[in-house]
This record gives structure tokens, C-alpha cells and sequence, in this order.
């Protein structure tokens, strides 16, 4: 399948879901990547702390306004590191928090992994796009059969 379909096709269900699950899909997504990243066991436990406010923000233990103050931490980060592939991990872990403010930020996460993924190859793109996709249709089906 394209990039491009892929993107269409998770914009389209990220859309029509409720928040709750966009949440938890964008921390899906950034969690794997993030464990794919190739980071130093420093900068890892930095940004695995950052995305974890998602966790204490589905538990109701943060608001809205504590998880944006992480999302921002993430991108000031972001914006100091020299390396374009983990600049892109660290600000789709920012976007993945930033999607507790609005859903529609879980897309950022997805384009920065994408963009990730394309310094590396246009496969590993593909595949990782269609697994956010298998993903998100399959916590899709779960709420329909509730």
C-alpha cells in the first residue's frame, strides 16, 4: 500500500475515534519508536518520562495543562539535538503528548516517525505505517464491539 493511502486512511479513522484512543495509539506509536530509536539509555529514560504522561493522564492523575508543559519540554530537546533522526523521534514523542491537548496532534507523531524512517529506507517507512495503521484499525474494532 502507498504512504500516502496509509496517511490518508489513519487520518481518516483518527478522525472519527474518540481521544481516549488516539491518546493511547499515539503512545503506542512512540513507544515503538522510541524503542527502535537508537537512543543512549540517557536520552531514552528522558523521552520514555516525557511520553509516560500519557499513562497519568488516562489514569486522571494529570490535566491538560501539566501534559502540554512535557509536550513543549519534548520540543525544546528536539530543538537542541543535531542528529535529524533522533530530532524526529524526540518531537513525535512531543506530539504524542501533545495529542492529550488535541487528538489531531497524534497526526505529528505519525509524520515524524514517517520522517524518521525515511532517512533510513522507503521500506521501513512503509512497513512502520502500516503497522500504526493495523494498529489503530484493530483498537477501532475493539470499541465497536463493546
Amino acid at each position: 500500500m502507498d504512504i500516502n493511502v496509509m496517511e490518508n486512511k489513519i487520518k481518516l479513522l483518527v478522525n472519527d475515534l474518540d481521544k481516549a484512543t488516539v491518546i493511547e495509539w499515539s503512545y503506542k506509536c512512540a513507544k515503538k519508536a522510541l524503542n527502535d530509536g537508537g537512543l543512549n539509555s540517557k536520552e531514552f529514560l528522558e523521552l520514555l518520562e516525557i511520553l509516560n504522561i500519557i499513562k497519568l493522564y488516562l489514569k486522571g492523575l494529570i490535566g491538560v495543562a501539566e501534559a502540554r508543559k512535557s509536550a513543549l519540554k519534548a520540543h525544546s530537546i528536539a530543538i537542541k539535538q543535531t542528529d535529524l533522526s533522533k530530532q524526529y523521534l524526540i518531537r513525535a514523542v512531543g506530539h504524542a503528548v501533545a495529542s492529550i491537548h488535541v487528538k489531531t496532534h497524534s497526526l505529528g507523531t505519525v509524520h515524524y516517525i514517517k520522517k524518521m524512517n525515511l532517512i533510513q529506507d522507503n521500506e521501513i517507512a512503509k512497513q512502520e505505517l502500516l503497522w500504526q495503521l493495523t494498529i489503530l484499525r484493530r483498537m477501532s474494532k475493539a470499541i465497536d464491539t463493546k
